[in-house]
């Protein structure tokens, strides 16, 4: 299960309040970084279903004239950064996965580059991004905004799976022959697998 967050360079689409319901589905929160006014903000983020209420609201001035320690501890409850510099940024990333969160970041220029070292999956859009960071991203959304990634966390979800039910496979098989192997020696039979002439 990916318990963890994204955090959101894209522009929020009509069919986002749909993609963040599937990540809330998922165990994925879904945190915003918005350079917008208040008003404006706090809809757009209402609108899409990440804001529940105007408490998980925290802006870059707030977040420098708090305390580092209550600002830690009260980390996980916001889900909106207002005017947040990238270095502030960088941080909200870093408390969640010390708080034990998978991470994940989307990234648009190459001042975000540190940010996708301390990610854990790092998504990329197609346009209008340098190609530095289109090739060290984990992903590149080529289309689909944040359904894409909603998508692309779905499908590597199912890979997961099905490498995990292969395994599974692989060590029930092997742990079948070790034990008929050692049945077989145990009343002193003939390895049943053995090769014939």
């Amino acid at each position: 299960v990916l318990n963890g967050f994204i955090g959101l360079y894209t522009s929020l689409e009509l069919n986002s309040a749909n993609a963040v319901y599937k990540c809330n589905a998922g165990g994925i929160e879904t945190v915003l970084k918005s350079p917008d006014d208040y008003v404006t903000a706090v809809a757009t983020a209402k609108d899409a279903g990440i804001l529940k209420s105007e408490k998980q609201v925290i802006s870059g001035e707030e977040i420098r004239a708090m305390d580092r320690g209550l600002y830690i501890a009260d980390s996980p409850k916001y889900k909106l950064y207002l005017h947040v510099n990238e270095d502030e940024w960088a941080d909200v990333l870093r408390i969640r996965k010390a708080d034990g969160r998978i991470t994940a970041a989307t990234v648009e220029n190459t001042e975000e580059i540190p940010l996708m070292r301390d990610a854990d999956v790092c998504f990329a859009s197609q346009s209008n991004t340098p190609q530095t960071v289109k090739y060290a991203a984990d992903v590149l959304v080529l289309k689909g905004g944040l359904n894409s990634i909603c998508n692309a966390i779905q499908k590597a979800r199912m890979i997961n799976k099905r490498i995990l039910s292969a395994f599974e496979q692989i060590v029930a098989t092997q742990l079948t022959f070790l034990v008929c192997l050692a049945v077989a020696s145990l009343l002193g039979l003939q390895c049943p697998f053995r090769a014939t002439d």
